[in-house]
């Protein structure tokens, strides 16, 4: 905490005016409510004659005298000294000499700007007692307008909330000059500097900033003798000393940052066929944080793990361009698909590697994906978790109780509130109809299951009963996760502490881990593995992303995994066009036979011939309707091995060899 700053003593009765421009208590100085104070304080001379002189101070001159019990108006004030009307003239006179009378606010005739030294509130009438507007953090800058003082002598600063009268302790407010720039300058670090709460070493440390790092001034305070810049840090509003800060020309500022990014990439460990992409991420969004995720496995085993049949599926009303005819995935005896998971269809290999490419992820659409799903006060709030839950008319967790019960089951099991958010939406729908949330269910009443855990169909249990069964504590009194979850926040809590515990613990901190386990080593592939959607880390980010749809500028961090060996460009998005039946039918070479027998999943075949034989008639037939067959006819031989291919190419473009190794003796 900050030591104690003495209150300014220029002012005695208090006038702010306050605009909120975010979720925080932080006030853009470019724009001001409209709310203004006329009032004219009464006062009387205590004691005459009294000086009246021209301005505010000692060496100004004197230009009238007042009578003691003389009655003033008084309509500003400047450090010691009262602006007053007197015979329609006006001129100031000594503070000390001056008897106030009533409670009436005194408004500055110029604007003037404060500081917040220690965390308030807006109260909507000058009594502690009051209703209180709006929470007032430390640093925040409040445009000032006047003073005010109450008949036991605690001073405010009279303010505006939302065009209407409000007041702040003025013991919280420290009177300073403040510029704000209207436009973002740009900035580079001389050296390794703290980030402060407030303009002064007085305030708390929240952070610090490399030396030669690049970033945004938003204006710029001096307190003493010192200057600070106003920055923002994990999105709020801090502060910087000036003297160890160089600020760039608007020319130069651009190229000064990128150096910067170039040289964080670079030692991240980025690959080349990345940056692109981080530029453009980074230049949007430059307090976004990304982190190379080094898996040490190889594209290729990475690629064949996730191949492997049942673990990577689409939905049956997705494209056939996206299914695969392999063996296992599709039933030739009866022209369909097979199914996993009740209904779903294995994704082609194609749409596999699509997904799996970090770079694919590396955009606006789909970046969530690697959202880091640890709590971070920085970027996590209830104003994220609101942005989520009003996206949607109609969500069921469209309310302060639900909105408050995320917030605190995030940070109390330190899981990303956002994602919590997120996967509820998944798991129970915009409208939340289940009777696993409904507290209502006949022989579980005021019993929850937020996430469906344990919610699967047996033999004595419909789905509904069996996760709710497990929430009570699966009939044995279980208190793991701690159940029973008999309220909304202890089931979103316990919920939150069991995919901790299963996920994020074990190196599954995004979306795009916990759908392909990369961080484990190659032995866990494709193992422990929360969905088999091929989609489902981009499509849980997106929902994840509208915590941001309000506000983009906060301190996200993500995590972007890196494999070797990767393809030099990007994995490209398959077509929706046709379909990837390339096997063949039959496969044939006139009056000889072939080894072994054919078969549509064997690609490699055998023949021999006598030296007299010259040429052979190879006959083909594709299985898929359209598709296309080179390679066939009759070919030439030379003595010796002959190899020969039949190509395949199906109505979505994807092709299939099949070898012909043909030896004439």
């Amino acid at each position: 905490m900050f030591k104690k700053i003495p209150a300014v003593k220029t002012a005695v009765i208090t006038i702010a005016v306050f605009v909120a421009v975010s979720s925080f208590f932080i006030i853009d100085l470019t724009v001001v409510n409209s709310y203004a104070d006329t009032t004219v304080k009464t006062a009387v001379v205590k004691k005459g004659p009294l000086r009246i002189r021209r301005g505010p101070g000692t060496d100004y001159k004197i230009c009238g005298l007042l009578a003691k019990g003389n009655a003033i108006g008084i309509t500003d004030i400047s450090g010691s000294w009262y602006k007053i009307i007197y015979s329609s003239k006006t001129g100031y006179v000594s503070k000390k000499y001056i008897v106030l009378k009533g409670t009436e606010a005194i408004t500055y005739s110029s604007q003037r700007k404060g500081c917040i030294i220690k965390k308030t509130s807006l109260k909507k009438s000058a009594s502690k007692k009051s209703v209180s507007y709006k929470s007032c953090s430390t640093g925040a800058i409040l445009i000032l307008k006047g003073e005010y003082i109450q008949k036991n002598k605690t001073r405010w600063y009279k303010t505006a909330y939302r065009g209407k009268a409000a007041y702040v302790l003025k013991s919280t407010v420290k009177q300073v000059r403040y510029t704000a720039y209207s436009k973002v300058k740009k900035g580079t670090t001389k050296e390794r500097l703290n980030i402060r709460k407030g303009p002064s070493t007085s305030f708390v440390k929240v952070g610090t900033t490399e030396k030669g790092n690049c970033i945004d001034i938003y204006g710029k305070l001096k307190w003493g003798k010192t200057y600070w810049y106003r920055i923002k840090y994990r999105s709020s509003y801090c502060y910087i000393a000036s003297e160890y800060v160089k600020i760039n020309s608007e020319t130069t500022a651009n190229k000064v940052c990128s150096s910067d990014f170039e040289k964080y990439m670079k030692t991240e460990g980025f690959p080349e066929s990345y940056k692109s992409y981080l530029r453009k991420l980074h230049k949007a969004h430059p307090k976004w944080v990304f982190k190379a995720q080094k898996t040490g496995i190889t594209w290729s085993t990475m690629l064949n793990a996730e191949n492997k049949l049942g673990n990577n599926l689409v939905e049956p009303t997705e494209s056939a361009a996206w299914k695969t005819f392999r063996k296992g995935a599709y039933d030739f005896t009866r022209n369909r698909y097979v199914r996993f998971d009740g209904r779903w269809n294995q994704a082609s290999k194609a749409v596999i590697a699509y997904y799996l490419d970090p770079r694919n992820g590396l955009n606006e659409s789909n970046i969530y994906e690697f959202m880091e799903h640890r709590f971070s006060s920085t970027s996590q709030n209830k104003n994220t978790i609101k942005s989520i839950v009003s996206s949607v008319n109609g969500c069921f967790m469209n309310n302060k109780k639900y909105i408050t019960s995320l917030y605190k089951a995030g940070k109390k099991s330190k899981v990303n509130p956002n994602v919590i958010t997120a996967m509820v939406v998944l798991e129970q729908g915009w409208k939340g109809g289940s009777g696993l949330i409904s507290g209502n269910y006949s022989g579980y009443k005021g019993i929850y299951n937020h996430f469906n855990i344990g919610a699967y169909t047996t033999v004595k249990m419909s789905a509904t009963q069996r996760g709710l069964w497990w929430a009570k504590g699966a009939g044995k009194g279980a208190t793991t996760y701690s159940r029973p979850w008999n309220t909304i926040t202890k089931s979103l809590y316990g919920g939150a502490i069991f995919y901790r515990s299963n996920y994020i613990s074990k190196k599954q901190n995004t979306y795009y881990l916990k759908k392909f386990n990369a961080m484990n080593g190659s032995y866990s592939l494709p193992k422990h593995e929360y969905s088999t959607a091929v989609f489902a880390a981009v499509s849980e980010g997106k929902i994840a992303k509208r915590a941001y749809n309000r506000n983009n500028n906060y301190a996200i961090k993500f995590y972007v995994p890196v494999y070797t060996g990767m393809p030099a460009k990007a994995c490209s998005k398959p077509g929706t066009a046709g379909n990837n039946d390339y096997y063949l039918k039959s496969l044939s070479v006139s009056g000889k036979k072939i080894s072994p027998k054919f078969n549509r999943y064997i690609r490699g075949y055998k023949l021999t011939v006598g030296a007299g034989v010259s040429a052979v008639k190879i006959n083909a037939k594709a299985h898929g309707s359209g598709a296309k067959i080179s390679g066939t006819g009759t070919v030439a031989l030379k003595t010796g091995i002959n190899t020969k291919y039949v190509t395949v190419k199906a109505t979505s473009g994807a092709k299939l060899k099949y070898k012909l190794l043909i030896i004439r003796s």
